[in-house]
């Protein structure tokens, strides 16, 4: 790698680590301090999320830095590392979100299942963030041919045709998939949700299921 090219894992890898990690830990505590008059229990839950978000991500922190493969995927499939991230965004039931997995389960080449990974985190990040959502849905099809991902929302939407200052999660998405020379469409309206759209070429499987 270029001195450049580093320069950009790297803020690839803070964004998608301590960014996101902050982010839901900001969350987590903004939820608690609401908690504290009316319902005790739910407090002491959010800081107990928070705190395991703060481990989790100093954890993939340390990974990044490495250069190694988040800890879901060194530890298991796609598939359940994508149910994992949609869990986990479900757990204050302020979001439906929904997963659904088809096509050849066998393993992809490590880098198209970090990048799928990584921007499956980052659609559900500004699902969070950003959309106001009540439902979405992660989609993810393998065939033998190519990946696809597809990320959908019902929240307020934006344009995206506008300058992204500042989107640096957008961004994110559209180079990873790039570097796998795959491509990335996003489809949004104000007012009528967002589609990620992101389908990347498969060269070959490793092992079976």
């Amino acid at each position: 790698l270029t001195m450049l090219d580093e320069r950009n894992r790297m803020a690839r890898e803070i964004h998608d680590t301590l960014a996101q990690g902050f982010t839901g830990i900001v969350l987590q505590l903004e939820a608690a301090e609401q908690s504290l008059g009316d319902a005790p229990e739910n407090a002491s839950r959010h800081i107990d999320r928070a705190r395991s978000l703060a481990r989790a991500s100093l954890a993939e922190a340390r990974r990044s830095v490495w250069a190694l493969r988040p800890t879901a995927l060194e530890n298991g499939r796609l598939a359940d590392a994508l149910r994992g991230e949609v869990r986990v965004l479900s757990e204050d039931g302020k979001i439906q979100v929904t997963c659904h997995i088809s096509g050849d389960s066998r393993r992809l080449q490590p880098e198209v299942e970090d990048s799928l990974f990584r921007i499956c985190q980052e659609a559900l990040a500004n699902i969070r963030r950003h959309s106001r959502a009540r439902t979405a849905q992660v989609h993810l099809t393998c065939d033998a041919g190519a990946a696809r991902l597809l990320v959908r929302d019902d929240g307020i939407g934006f344009d995206p045709e506008a300058p992204r200052e500042g989107s640096f999660g957008l961004i994110g998405i559209e180079e990873r998939a790039r570097r796998c020379g795959g491509t990335v469409r996003i489809t949004s309206k104000p007012g009528q949700g967002t589609i990620i759209d992101v389908e990347i070429p498969v060269e070959r499987s490793l092992g079976d299921e």
